[in-house]
């Protein structure tokens, strides 16, 4: 592992970006990571920025590649497939995760996962909530950098100062009853919004109220009024194409692969500027989903759409520019 790479990863010494503030953090500009055995990547966010509630991270995983059996006790995990296949394991089920399909684990959940071969790079967003998580992975890289398994007794002191618990791989199919792991399929039926199509990915009550996520696809041109919200935070995974964001009063072109951050209280709105472009919408904490079913009901265009965005703001803690 290389310690110089993974400093300036965490610490994020762009001079544009202040803690607390929004800002763009573009894949291209940051430098990589190694992870454990056959993983790679780097951190888009972690909690200097997004103030303790989340990081984020871009992950790529060889074929047979992955951590073992584990417990999380502190943060649940979103991981939002971009390429290639996953095979999870959890409470003892198998799933295969496709590029499109999201996965969410909750705290006290046994999981694994496993790069698998499908002919594309293995490749997910992993959110991880709240934030810390990064220290960890820092450390856990460590105990590789040499090559060969790590002394798996320091392994495991390293994973209970985080709260993880590392399970023997037969364990993980006979595990106490917890929520069940939800995977999310990329086909799922999505609403219109403002003449955005809008997947509901997570719901309010899919995460215990800690969060919520959509999935939003629009053509050129297609956007969302400045606005700002005083009760969510918002992190925006860009999945294909361009879309440029109103951040306060700097203008930025987010593209592929890049996260935007947005702390509640802050003024923002985006703008689709290339043919066309997808993107995820992850908020904490939860209830900004109704937003988007109700605004679907109300067939939310034309003429009568700054007033009906107007009223459904009051209702959710946004207020429209």
């Amino acid at each position: 592992m290389n310690h110089t790479h993974a400093a300036a990863a965490l610490s994020f010494t762009q001079p544009s970006i202040a803690a607390g503030r929004p800002c763009i953090m573009r894949a291209a500009d940051l430098p990589p990571m190694q992870g454990g055995p056959g993983e790679k990547g780097a951190f888009m966010l972690t909690g200097e920025h997004s103030g303790g509630r989340l990081t984020v991270a871009s992950t790529f995983v060889d074929v047979n590649s992955g951590p073992p059996p584990h417990i999380h006790s502190n943060e649940e995990e979103i991981f939002v497939v971009q390429s290639g296949a996953f095979e999870l394991l959890a409470n003892g089920q198998l799933v295969v995760a496709r590029a499109g399909d999201v996965a969410y684990m909750s705290r006290g959940e046994a999981h694994r996962f496993r790069g698998l071969d499908s002919g594309e790079p293995n490749h997910f967003f992993i959110i991880v909530a709240p934030s810390g998580f990064e220290n960890f992975l820092m450390r856990w890289a460590g105990l590789f950098q040499n090559g060969g398994a790590p002394n798996m007794e320091v392994a495991g002191q390293l994973c209970g100062e985080y709260g993880i618990s590392l399970l023997p791989a037969d364990d993980a199919f006979a595990l106490p009853e917890v929520p069940r792991t939800k995977i999310i399929p990329s086909s799922k039926r999505a609403m219109s919004v403002l003449g955005f199509e809008v997947a509901l990915l997570l719901n309010t009550d899919d995460t215990q109220g800690r969060y919520s996520m959509v999935r939003l696809t629009g053509a050129h041109n297609r956007s969302l009024p400045v606005c700002q919200h005083n009760r969510e935070d918002q992190a925006f995974i860009i999945e294909e194409g361009q879309v440029e964001f109103r951040l306060g009063a700097e203008t930025v072109l987010a593209e592929k692969g890049d996260v935007v951050w947005v702390p509640r209280g802050h003024k923002s709105g985006f703008c689709i500027a290339s043919q066309s472009a997808r993107m995820v919408a992850f908020m904490t904490p939860g209830g900004f989903d109704e937003f988007f079913v109700d605004a679907a009901l109300a067939e939310v265009s034309g003429d009568e759409a700054t007033n009906t965005l107007s009223s459904l703001g009051k209702r959710f803690g946004v207020t429209f520019s």
